[in-house]
């Protein structure tokens, strides 16, 4: 069966080349004792709903893999009740959108919420999952705990940054220590909590490990043995942390590194990849990491793939809670193709569009910034960069930056690009490239984090296309300057 893919899995490599991500055993589960085609059933209540009367609706967000998620969307009935039931297939995350960002929700539990509109920073649990979430969100909310904390590769030494991260890693599990003996979480929540913090640690190496490869050019060997060990604890770690965003994080940087090895080895078949894939014995984790490759592909709007995906998605997973994401995304592309004025209206903050697959939730600088940038440009097609002073491909888009643009002299195109990097290394980066410093601007983090919200995107560079009314018809790592494609796409635009 493998044979069917190798040519689905080739596209999705090459497209993950360009981008700078921030993806037979048994099917785990998080305790041995679940059964994972138990439901749950999660209830709740709204109270002061006069407030918002407009608000008719609530939505549960179970996400399978990074920026994809299974929406579950209810009515607020008369008696300001809402409820769900759906299969979480092992302990997990999910969150009630806008109202409750976490909870952690396994096969059987019963959970009822308590929403009051007029102080949406209290919400109360009740039922026999209520411990277990009250608990939680104290952890997350209440400030125990801190994150994964990043690294910069050019900045530190591997043995540096090993003796950082342990230090900062064992303050984390201490502070949890101080938390569990003052609140005392049942045992899958200290399970679930205690391995969030390991994987903490363990994504915190991925990321710099793959900074520090392609700054110091290891080679594909040196990049494996760098990371085997951590590869190993991953391994012991992913099947009991599902639907966390750290988890998700890891699965991409998987996806990434097995389509990386295939490019790197010249592999044409899908071989390589397939090989590397075998070797992950956890079902889920598998699955995840082939579903990951797919789901970027289809981030990226590249609309000549969308067929081969729809044929092969049900090929390539098996796992039914994986495929259901995986075709809603390619519903949301394929409408976005047919119609891209609705969601760029969307992401202009214009509408509020049902449905459309995006972070566009809140209007405050980046979105002036966006649409100030798009207005001034009337009449043009604008191309917009977002980079990153860390990000290799950013820096490969850049170096092409003044050839590509030279193709469009004397036409109606504008370009610009903003980063947030600070003056110092920004003014280095325009000088190591001759590039105009009056096209390349710095901003605000907080503009940055909006936009980047907006496009629901955890990856850079990311490319923006807007067309001469005003309408963003294509955005994704896929648009670099040093891609001929994109080139092909302005010129097109410019015809019509």
């Amino acid at each position: 069966m493998k044979t069917n893919y190798k040519h689905l899995l080739l596209i999705l490599s090459l497209v993950l080349a360009v981008g700078c991500t921030k993806q037979s055993a048994q099917t785990s589960v998080s305790d041995e004792n679940t059964d994972t085609n138990q439901l749950a059933v999660i209830t709740g209540t709204i109270l002061n709903r006069e407030l918002y009367p407009n608000q008719k609706t609530v939505k549960l967000m179970v996400p399978f893999f990074s920026d994809t998620e299974t929406q579950c969307e209810s009515l607020i009935d008369k008696e300001n009740s809402f409820s769900f039931t759906f299969n979480p297939y092992m302990l997990r995350t999910v969150s009630i959108e806008t109202f409750v960002s976490h909870l952690l929700i396994a096969p059987g539990d019963t959970l009822h919420i308590n929403i009051d509109f007029k102080h949406l920073d209290r919400v109360s649990f009740e039922g026999p999952a209520a411990a277990r979430n009250t608990v939680y969100n104290t952890f997350i909310r209440e400030g125990w705990y801190k994150g994964e904390k990043p690294y910069s590769a050019q900045d530190y030494s591997i043995e540096v940054f090993e003796e950082l991260l342990k230090k900062y890693s064992e303050e984390q599990m201490e502070a949890y220590k101080e938390f569990a003996e003052r609140y005392k979480p049942d045992a899958l929540t200290d399970r679930w909590i205690r391995d969030r913090i390991e994987l903490d640690k363990c994504d915190s190496r991925n990321t710099f490990i793959i900074q520090k490869a392609r700054i110091d050019k290891y080679t594909a060997a040196q990049f494996e043995e760098a990371l085997a060990t951590n590869d190993k604890r991953i391994a012991e770690l992913l099947p009991h942390t599902l639907g966390d965003k750290v988890h998700f994080s890891i699965l991409g940087q998987l996806s990434y590194r097995k389509a990386q090895a295939m490019i790197e080895k010249g592999d044409t078949t899908g071989g390589v990849f397939w090989r590397s894939i075998d070797q992950i014995s956890d079902t889920l984790v598998r699955q995840h990491v082939i579903a990951a490759n797919i789901a970027y592909c289809l981030s990226t709007n590249q609309t000549e793939s969308y067929d081969r995906c729809d044929s092969l998605i049900t090929q390539a997973i098996t796992l039914p809670f994986l495929q259901e994401p995986l075709k809603q995304l390619l519903g949301f592309k394929r409408r976005y193709e047919a119609h891209p004025e609705e969601l760029s209206d969307r992401l202009r903050g214009k509408n509020t569009i049902d449905g459309m697959h995006t972070g566009a939730a809140i209007n405050g600088p980046g979105l002036d910034l966006l649409n100030n940038t798009i207005d001034n440009a009337s009449g043009e097609v604008l191309f917009i960069d977002f980079w990153g002073n860390f990000c290799p491909p950013c820096m490969e888009g850049l170096a092409q930056w003044n050839q590509f643009t030279a193709r469009f002299v004397n036409k109606p195109v504008r370009f610009v690009s903003f980063t947030m990097a600070q003056e110092e290394r920004h003014a280095a980066i325009l000088k190591k490239f001759d590039l105009d410093p009056s096209y390349h601007h710095i901003i605000e983090d907080h503009e940055w984090n909006e936009i980047m919200r907006r496009f629901a995107c955890n990856f850079i560079p990311l490319y923006v296309l807007i067309d001469q009314q005003g309408v963003i018809v294509d955005y994704g790592a896929h648009l670099s300057p040093a891609s001929p494609r994109t080139a092909e796409v302005i010129e097109q635009l410019l015809s019509k």
